[in-house]
């Protein structure tokens, strides 16, 4: 987790978005029961993250 939260700030500091895709199960639940899913933008499925970046190219 501490990983995502690095990766997500240096992020924030270039001006980039972390999209998480293909979160289920075990990594779900740890994001909500961390309080970091409302941090990070979060996908079930991974086609959902990549066709939010290419509707925004």
């Amino acid at each position: 987790m501490n990983e995502l939260v690095d990766i997500m700030q240096r992020c924030e500091t270039r001006g980039t978005r972390l999209l998480l895709g293909g979160v289920q199960g075990v990594m779900a639940r740890v994001l909500s029961i961390t309080g970091l899913r409302h941090a990070f933008e979060v996908f079930a499925k991974f086609d959902d993250a990549l066709r939010l970046t290419m509707a925004q190219a």
